[in-house]
């Protein structure tokens, strides 16, 4: 069964039961898609351009070693068991990481490195990974400040750059990602969309190109963001 962590899919054991209620088990982590495939988002290594294009029935992505999936802007991001990071889709903004801006890929393709450990998507076109020793990297659209980089926040980028600091979760979001560090304490930074950001002293629709604290402690939360965050505490 596929649990949900974030918005990323960890891809475990898969169940079948036939019609005499036998159930049958594969340890396989395959990974399947269905939709639009008109940037190659079903990384069968083609394209069907809108408005024909697409697949209405679940088919498979080559590989049977996936762990974990979330989708992009359109089309995905996932991670194999040997904790490589591949990307397939539209390329806008340069957020497949390959060093460019243009070029789609309709077949999945990697991404430097071989420690991650998860990864995150949201509505927006940037995207980004979290390795094993805590560091968060981010690639794509940097409109206001959200590749945390404490600079110009009208550049793009199409290779992965760190965010300061080491954390144990984020989620990338469309306005402002957040991130928990291991000391409990909850970050953001980007666009503060409505307050998106968490800081009652930051005026909406200011921005912060490096990572702020929201107020408190969130030890252990499980957070999650688009247009804006949420985190439940270890309390309750």
């Amino acid at each position: 069964m596929a649990e949900l962590r974030q918005n990323t899919w960890t891809l475990g054991e898969w169940y079948d039961q036939d019609y005499a209620g036998n159930v049958s088990y594969s340890g396989l982590n395959q990974l399947w898609g269905a939709g639009w495939n008109n940037y190659g988002q079903m990384g069968q290594n083609s394209i069907n351009p809108a408005p024909a294009g697409g697949v209405s029935s679940p088919i498979q992505i080559a590989g049977t070693t996936w762990s974990k999936v979330s989708a992009t802007k359109d089309g995905a991001l996932a991670i194999k068991t040997d904790n490589t990071l591949w990307a397939w889709g539209e390329n806008d903004n340069g957020i497949l990481g390959q060093n460019q801006g243009t070029t789609q890929y309709s077949s999945p393709t990697q991404i430097p490195g071989t420690t991650w450990s998860d990864a995150s998507s949201a509505s927006s076109p940037r995207v980004g990974g979290l390795k094993s020793d805590g560091t968060i990297w981010l690639w794509g659209a940097n409109g206001h400040g959200q590749m945390a980089q404490n600079g110009p926040s009208n550049t793009q980028y199409s290779s992965p750059v760190q965010v300061p600091g080491t954390y144990e979760a984020f989620n990338v979001a469309n306005f402002s990602p957040l991130a928990l560090k291991t000391d409990g304490t909850l970050w953001s930074w980007g666009r503060s969309e409505k307050g998106s950001l968490g800081v009652p002293s930051i005026a909406h629709d200011a921005h912060r190109s490096s990572p702020v604290q929201i107020p408190g402690t969130w030890s252990g939360s499980k957070i999650a963001a688009d247009y804006n965050g949420m985190a439940i505490k270890t309390n309750g």
